[in-house]
């Protein structure tokens, strides 16, 4: 990014160049992200954090921008470790899924970028920072004695701003984000018409259906599932509430 570059010169950082939107294209210079792959946790990056984030700890993974979702979900099953909320589609760098908002179907959670706890970013001057809401995971005098050439940014104002940007903030370095154990999903479809489907979900019913509020995913795989019988306000022999809820329409007779 740092460069001498011609004046009015515009820079954007890909993704997996998964969307059409024309807030992807470049015409000027154009940053792939295939060299910025990382994964590590936390206790196997440098020790700049602080000692009080408890229990946190142990969920918190740093992840480059160019790592796609899939790539992301391997490794961490392989460390025993899950994203608690997942879009629809996992081909995605994490630098192209976050800051563009992408959502699960998970109604207790935000969207993804609510598991980003810090940010690594480089500036369009070409000064990297570091932005985290106040009281930020990093630890602010062993960050300086690290790195007394690259600030860190606790303020919730500039979080929030560089958290869901469509990319206009600067190329994301990488992200440390907070996963969860991993856990299973079982999966039960179940048949309905459009009468039904707008019956059980006007005022808000779509609502009832998400059971995962104060519970873990961990802890949703131990409760035994309540079955609907279509009379509470769930669709008959669908596990009600559910962790995720997708509901596909089918617009043919």
């Amino acid at each position: 990014v740092d460069q001498k570059l011609p004046k009015g010169t515009k820079i954007k950082a890909a993704g997996s160049l998964h969307s059409w939107s024309k807030t992807a294209v470049a015409r000027h210079v154009y940053f792939a992200p295939w060299r910025m792959k990382l994964t590590k946790l936390i206790d196997e990056d440098e020790n700049v954090y602080r000692p009080d984030i408890g229990e946190t700890r142990k969920n918190l993974i740093r992840a480059g921008s160019g790592v796609t979702v899939r790539e992301l979900n391997h490794w961490l099953w392989l460390k025993g470790k899950s994203l608690p909320v997942l879009g629809g589609c996992d081909a995605q760098t994490v630098g192209g899924v976050l800051p563009t908002g992408t959502h699960g179907s998970v109604f207790t959670y935000g969207p993804m970028a609510d598991l980003i706890k810090s940010i690594d970013l480089v500036l369009a001057g070409g000064r990297t920072v570091r932005i985290e809401p106040a009281g930020g995971i990093t630890d602010a005098k062993l960050w300086e004695a690290a790195h007394p050439d690259i600030d860190l940014i606790q303020k919730d104002d500039y979080f929030n701003a560089a958290t869901i940007n469509m990319g206009t903030m600067g190329v994301v370095a990488s992200y440390m984000l907070e996963a969860t154990d991993k856990f299973h999903m079982r999966e039960v479809r179940t048949l309905s018409n459009l009468d039904e489907l707008r019956t059980k979900l006007k005022d808000g019913g779509i609502y009832k259906f998400d059971g995962a509020p104060g519970h873990t995913p961990q802890e949703m795989e131990t409760i035994a599932a309540h079955i609907s019988d279509g009379s509470d306000g769930g669709f008959k022999g669908h596990p009600w509430p559910a962790y995720h809820v997708e509901i596909y329409i089918n617009p043919h007779s």
